[in-house]
């Protein structure tokens, strides 16, 4: 009777591994299967280890492409430093390889895509209280310089580059500067500074920038305040920095102290900004809120201009996109997998990953189609980067990069 039961058990177990193989792409989530819509899924081109000894990783960045190269990074367990790595755009050859890291600094990383912007040929990059320019033609180290007690985000405009400290490395930290660079020397200067006020420490990010009519130059930025054990709020700045001014400021602006340290999207004369719990469009010259909305849940750190709509996605794994004029809701999508931290849109088309890739229609909501890693175990944790005039994705998993043929 065991060997029966037994025998019948390995027969199940069987069929249902023959069944895995066949339906790789089908997604828990997804009753009519990865392609709800019968749309083709990408094919892929080239696939190319992230390592060279083809080890696993723990992440990579957001794939960035520049010219003929395509940019991503692997990040090892523990305390291992990452490593950018350029491919070729055609057939997956590597390029060059970055780690010129200061000496005797922590580990580093570059998670966030907020910590990495591409200016004309140089890759700029932020690693808490470093900061690299990278010839993205060579990979060769243009400068680096330390700011120390530097944030772990930095922000840019034009030749200009922003990056802010605290006196300490931990709280409690008595005061906090804005400091600036141009990109092509990474010489830093204060810009603004902030003290200790009635107990409340403070720790400013990194500003959005405005040019006014009259070209001087606003930063706009939030102000964390700490007054421990468990109070804090969160301030909202517009600083004339022509003019060495504060314009206007938003005490206390936010729900519960929470903040969302995504740089403000700077649109026209208006500024969009996320708090977790509340989205507002604010008028820059102002300050006066032009629309506020509450979502059902707490916003997540991404959040983008499309198409006149603004898009995020909250914390319960809804997508919403809202009118960016008015603040009324355009779509609500409810019960998606995951919530993912970062997304990427390309000519109509909203792409996110957790453990798979899910392709959308941004001005709808609707599901294209999703896929699966075809390395099976191994799972996709960042948007990819499309190539739109040949038509081509890339996105790396735990393992590889792959350059995939978008369908039509």
């Amino acid at each position: 009777m065991k060997k029966t039961i037994l025998l019948a058990s390995l027969i199940i177990l069987a069929l249902s591994y023959s069944c895995v193989k066949d339906i790789k792409y089908l997604l828990p989530d997804t009753p009519d299967g990865p392609d709800p819509l019968n749309h083709p899924l990408p094919e892929i081109i080239w696939k190319q280890s992230l390592r060279i000894n083809n080890a696993t990783i723990n992440r990579s960045i957001n794939p960035i492409i520049f010219n003929d190269i395509i940019i991503s990074s692997y990040k090892t367990t523990g305390f291992g430093n990452e490593v950018l790595v350029a491919f070729d755009k055609e057939n997956g050859e590597r390029t060059w390889e970055w780690s010129d890291f200061n000496s005797g600094a922590a580990v580093q990383n570059f998670k966030g895509d907020e910590k990495l912007y591409v200016h004309n040929d140089i890759l700029l990059a932020c690693s808490s209280q470093d900061d690299y320019a990278i010839d993205l033609n060579s990979g060769q180290t243009l400068w680096s310089s330390m700011i120390e007690h530097g944030s772990n985000n930095m922000s840019h405009f034009n030749e200009l580059l922003f990056h802010t400290d605290r006196s300490g490395p931990y709280w409690p930290s008595d005061s906090s500067r804005i400091l600036m660079s141009n990109i092509q020397n990474g010489q830093w200067s204060e810009v603004f500074t902030m003290h200790k006020e009635h107990g409340y420490e403070v720790s400013i990010d990194a500003p959005g920038v405005y040019i006014a009519s009259n070209l001087d130059t606003l930063l706009l930025f939030q102000v964390q305040r700490y007054n421990y054990p468990s109070d804090q709020k969160v301030d909202l700045y517009c600083y004339n920095m022509t003019q060495d001014s504060v314009i206007w400021y938003k005490l206390d602006y936010t729900d519960y102290g929470f903040r969302n340290r995504h740089i403000p999207i700077i649109d026209g004369d208006q500024m969009y900004i996320s708090a977790k719990e509340k989205i507002h469009c604010v008028d820059i010259l102002s300050g006066d809120f032009i629309w506020t909305y509450t979502p059902s849940s707490s916003c997540m750190e991404d959040y983008q201009l499309y198409n006149g709509l603004f898009i995020t996605f909250l914390g319960n794994g809804d997508l919403l996109a809202l009118d960016k004029f008015s603040g009324s809701q355009v779509y609500l999508i409810e019960g998606l997998t995951g919530s993912p931290s970062t997304f990427s849109v390309y000519e109509d088309r909203l792409y996110y990953s957790d453990r798979y890739l899910f392709v959308m229609d941004v001005n709808t909501g609707e599901k294209l189609y999703t896929f699966q890693s075809p390395n099976g175990i191994y799972s996709f944790y960042n948007p990819p980067a499309i190539d739109l005039e040949n038509n081509r994705m890339f996105i790396s998993d735990k393992k590889d990069l792959y350059c995939l043929q978008v369908p039509e």
